[in-house]
């Protein structure tokens, strides 16, 4: 099946690459997102976002071609041809929202299904990079029929993301502990953390506060992720397999850390890594967000195979972004994967005491 969709997207993509300044960069940035999240896939009765005229125009032509010429004319005068290859290189395996859906809506398919997700376990809130209150994200998980969920803002140590102090842990983890005491059990927030993978696998957890077991300074899930030195040629196997051999971590949080169009991600030993997960109890993630579908289903397979249980997460940043974890469920489900080997099927008394372990 083409991804009509992705494949617009892509040429958007193109279009914002080429650009010199900021503005035109980034409104072609956001229509090539808006059309990989249309819940539809295109065709000429698709009510189309906004994304401007160019773009309608770029739409408008695939639908009645299956190319663009206004696509490949900017790009020819740009003179940037060769980066504009080497960026289409690096969208194979990602889908579109609307394909996703098929996918998750193929019987023919066996694997985890949106009917057996109860969780979701990467989000972020205002106490870092998010948009929302934890308690408008609860809520909106909950209106997603989930019955539990982390929040799992970053740690300091990603100053772009104003990520969480020990002091903020704590607060966050008191106003967390006010949401769970209203909910009267009905509804449970996980108290988590994003915490990075530094170039020597070091995990920047607040360690300190692990050790001591302040109270309100000990997050119950640690999701690690790598978020430097994602372009670089050097072998990073060591690097993942000290991250996965750190106590406490529970999740391995978009382990490529490949974006579309813009990067393959670490030069990895997968094989070795996931071993590793296996024997440590360490979660692999597939990230839904549609610009990351980190692990993409080859490598979340291979993931599977090696024995490794698996997280299915949206990454949101606002309560419209969690339908993010579609995309993530459709890698897992072409993937093969079994709603048993995935965390977020799990009831909420069986992750605790896993993440207890």
């Amino acid at each position: 099946m083409v991804d009509l969709n992705i494949f617009v997207s892509g040429l958007l993509d193109d279009l914002a690459s080429i650009q010199t300044s900021v503005y035109p960069r980034r409104a072609y940035e956001r229509a090539a997102r808006k059309i990989a999240l249309l819940p539809e896939r295109l065709s000429s009765s698709t009510i189309l976002p906004d994304v401007g005229k160019t773009a309608t125009a770029v739409i408008r032509e695939v639908l009645a071609t299956g190319d663009s010429t206004t696509v490949a004319k900017a790009v020819a005068q740009s003179g940037r041809m060769p980066d504009v290859e080497q960026r289409r290189a690096r969208r194979d395996g990602f889908m579109s929202l609307a394909v996703a859906r098929l996918v998750l809506e193929d019987a023919s398919l066996e694997g985890v299904g949106l009917a057996d997700y109860r969780g979701d376990f990467q989000m972020h809130s205002q106490w870092s990079d998010g948009q929302r209150s934890i308690a408008e994200m609860a809520l909106a998980c909950a209106d997603r029929g989930y019955s539990h969920m982390a929040v799992t803002d970053h740690t300091d140590g990603l100053a772009i993301t104003r990520g969480l102090s020990t002091a903020g842990m704590s607060a966050q983890h008191r106003e967390t502990d006010a949401i769970n005491e209203a909910t009267a059990g009905k509804f449970l927030v996980i108290k988590g953390i994003e915490a990075n993978i530094l170039a020597d696998g070091t995990v920047d957890v607040p360690q300190a506060s692990l050790k001591t077991r302040r109270p309100y300074c000990v997050p119950q899930l640690v999701l690690a992720a790598p978020h430097s030195k994602l372009d670089s040629d050097e072998n990073q196997t060591s690097r993942l397999l000290r991250a996965v051999a750190t106590p406490g971590v529970h999740i391995l949080a978009h382990p490529s850390g490949r974006k579309f169009g813009k990067r393959d991600g670490l030069q990895v030993d997968w094989a070795r890594v996931f071993a590793a997960a296996a024997a440590a109890n360490v979660a692999i993630e597939i990230d839904g967000d549609p610009s990351r579908q980190d692990l993409p289903y080859a490598l979340a397979r291979q993931a599977f195979d090696a024995g490794c249980l698996i997280a299915i997460d949206s990454d949101a940043h606002d309560t419209d972004e969690l339908v993010f974890a579609e995309i993530a469920l459709a890698h897992a489900r072409l993937a093969g994967i079994p709603a048993s080997r995935v965390i977020n099927t799990w009831s909420t008394k069986k992750l605790l005491s896993w993440l207890k372990r």
